[in-house]
């Protein structure tokens, strides 16, 4: 295992009205790609087919850092590598989960973006099925790389500070800190 982060998104096939159990079947939706990023290799693409070197990469790092990724992202991949949640759990920070204990609530990956780096999401996964139904493959493997770019920036300036914010808008607008601890 080599030392240091790689950060994972991916994207579906499938919208949850088109999987039996939507949402609690994760892994009815298909791997359209996955992207990552690390250090070394920057930003990497990954097709439906080469999930395991996928999977053999992502064993390479101390820490894996996504966004909804032990539920989702894992349960996608789990279709295809049913060892995933055995493989990659324990060197997971999964930052929604981060969030939930720390404010009590689900936070959204935008939410915090837009309140900590003061950018947000570029779209939404909702067009990634219809993407790789069209074969739109760069605008797919964009967007992917647009979040993966959000998650790294986000967790970069937690560990470097100590906290990320995100925006609560009821009853009044205001930057709430969330205190987060992703040092070494």
């Amino acid at each position: 295992m080599t030392q240091g982060e790689v950060f994972l998104d991916l994207e579906t096939k499938r919208q949850p009205y088109e999987v039996p159990g939507g949402w609690s079947n994760p892994g009815g939706f298909g791997l359209a790609v996955a992207v990552t990023w690390d250090s070394e290799l920057g930003y990497k693409a990954w097709a439906e087919p080469q999930v395991l070197p996928l999977m053999e990469h992502l064993t390479q790092f101390a820490r894996i850092v996504g966004f909804n990724i032990l539920r989702f992202d894992y349960g996608v991949i789990s279709a295809y590598f049913p060892g995933v949640y055995r493989l990659l759990s324990a060197s997971t920070l999964d930052m929604i989960l981060e969030f939930r204990r720390s404010v009590g609530r689900w936070v959204g990956l935008d939410s915090v973006a837009q309140a900590t780096l003061g950018r947000g999401k570029k779209a939404t996964g909702a067009m990634a099925p219809e993407w790789y139904r069209i074969g739109s493959w760069d605008s797919l493997v964009s967007y992917c790389k647009d979040d993966v770019a959000l998650t790294r920036d986000l967790y970069l300036f937690g560990k470097r500070y100590g906290h990320v914010y995100y925006s609560l808008y009821w009853p009044e607008v205001r930057r709430i800190s969330i205190p987060v601890s992703w040092a070494d």
